[in-house]
């Protein structure tokens, strides 16, 4: 199971949950869009 939280910064704790994936695959597919959307207050 892959838990992904978006990071503040590289030191800090988890910040808010993405999403639970089965996979690691379907965890790259998710960050590869993420990555470029603007940042969320």
């Amino acid at each position: 199971m892959w838990n992904l939280h978006r990071a503040t910064n590289v030191d800090g704790p988890n910040g808010s949950l993405i999403g639970k994936y089965k996979c690691r695959g379907d965890a790259s597919k998710v960050v590869a869009q993420v990555a470029y959307l603007p940042d969320q207050p």
